[in-house]
Parts: structure tokens; C-alpha cells; sequence
């Protein structure tokens, strides 16, 4: 039992083995917690704001459909799909010029640098005057976002997968 309290121990503060390696492994569990109004939040980047309300699922669409556009600036993102579902129901989409957005930037998109502000305030307005000129869904924009559909998505994550499986 000494010996055993002694290793635990020497994993525990992260001593090393004599072999250079350290045998010390930690598992972080994260939780789905439900959000609620008033819930303050930070992002990996420090980034903080505060849920000011909950749109239900199923009202995306139409508050997409009837925004005069849609702004994505950003410094670091994944996959944008607020994106993608802008430019399904043709609302103009103003997107940072980084990472994987360059993907979903489709005929009709604006892409700006994060930190240009005026750049970004010139975009807004002449897309709002535009829009309120014609107030008339962009075809180009909901014709670009299909490819990102759900069906074709998962296709396409099914095809990498099996691909790994046979290199990997």
C-alpha cells in the first residue's frame, strides 16, 4: 500500500519517471448546461458578453430572412454556420477575410479584414442601402449555401472518415 500511495503521489505532482516521461493524464469533463437569460459568458479568446434572450431553433430562419444582413467578424472561427444559414434564405452576409469563413464566403459575400472599422461600417451601410433599395432576397446567396446543406455536409464527413479509416 506504501508503494502505491507513493506512486499516486509522484503522478499526481507530475514527477518525472527517470525515462524523461511523465505518467500524468488529465481528464476535463465538460457539461451541457441550458443557458438562460442573464447567463454571462466568456469565449476561449476572453471574448464576454451577457444572454440577453433565447431564440428558440426553430425562429432562426425567419430572424435570417429578415435581417437586412448578416455580420460575422471575427478573429479565430471554426466553421461559420450563421453563415451559411444567411446566405441560405439570401440575406446579405459580411464576413472576416480569416480561417475557414473563406469557404463559406459566396458570390454575393463581403470579406473584411476583422480589425478594418471603417471597412466594415462602409460595407454595412452600402449593403443596408443596397438592401432597402431592392428588398429582394439575394438568389446568389441561397443558391451558394446548398453545398453546405445538412445531406451534403454529412456526405462529406462520411467520405474523410472512411478515407482515415483506410490511411489511418
Amino acid at each position: 500500500e506504501g508503494d502505491r500511495e507513493r506512486k499516486i503521489s509522484s503522478i499526481e505532482a507530475g514527477e518525472d519517471n527517470g525515462d524523461g516521461s511523465i505518467k500524468q493524464v488529465k481528464v476535463y469533463i465538460a457539461t451541457k448546461q441550458k443557458l438562460e437569460v442573464g447567463d454571462k459568458m466568456a469565449g476561449r479568446h476572453g471574448n464576454k458578453g451577457v444572454v440577453a434572450k433565447i431564440v428558440p431553433e426553430e425562429d432562426m430562419p425567419a430572424l435570417y430572412r429578415n435581417a437586412l444582413l448578416t455580420l460575422y467578424p471575427t478573429l479565430y472561427e471554426g466553421f461559420g454556420l450563421p453563415a451559411v444559414k444567411a446566405q441560405a434564405v439570401g440575406t446579405p452576409i459580411l464576413l472576416s477575410a480569416v480561417s475557414s469563413l473563406l469557404e463559406l464566403a459566396g458570390p454575393a459575400a463581403v470579406l473584411l479584414e476583422p480589425d478594418d472599422k471603417a471597412g466594415w461600417l462602409d460595407s454595412c451601410r452600402a449593403t443596408i442601402e443596397r438592401r432597402m433599395a431592392a428588398l429582394v432576397p439575394d438568389a446568389a446567396s441561397r443558391q451558394w449555401s446548398r453545398q453546405f446543406d445538412l445531406e451534403n455536409t454529412s456526405e462529406a464527413h462520411w467520405r474523410i472518415y472512411q478515407q482515415a479509416a483506410r490511411h489511418g
